[in-house]
């Protein structure tokens, strides 16, 4: 039977992303403000992430499409008829029945 311990080193680039979403979330979404210490360590962190997608060929739009891709989509549920229809577009591509 294999074991693994439960300190298993997350890969750096996945921390930056999982830390920089929960940030935009907070600002975005929640309405908070980051600490200057959270300012820093978000730079330091965007800084980082340039860094390696540049190395992979990844544009600046494509970054920003990974920290912020679904923070907004499907917060609030309106019931127009028209965000009905786009809602189940989306789903209908999706396979998914909602």
């Amino acid at each position: 039977m294999t074991y693994y311990s439960e300190t298993v080193p997350i890969d750096p680039a996945s921390e930056h992303f999982a830390r920089l979403k929960s940030y935009a979330e907070r600002v975005l979404v929640q309405g908070e403000e980051l600490s200057p210490d959270e300012v820093t360590d978000k730079e330091i962190r965007l800084l980082a992430l340039r860094e390696l997608t540049d190395q992979y060929g990844f544009t600046e739009k494509d970054l920003v499409k990974l920290i912020f891709g679904k923070i907004f989509r499907d917060r609030q549920h309106c019931g127009c008829p028209t965000c009905r229809a786009r809602r189940q577009m989306r789903n209908d591509k999706a396979g998914t029945e909602a």
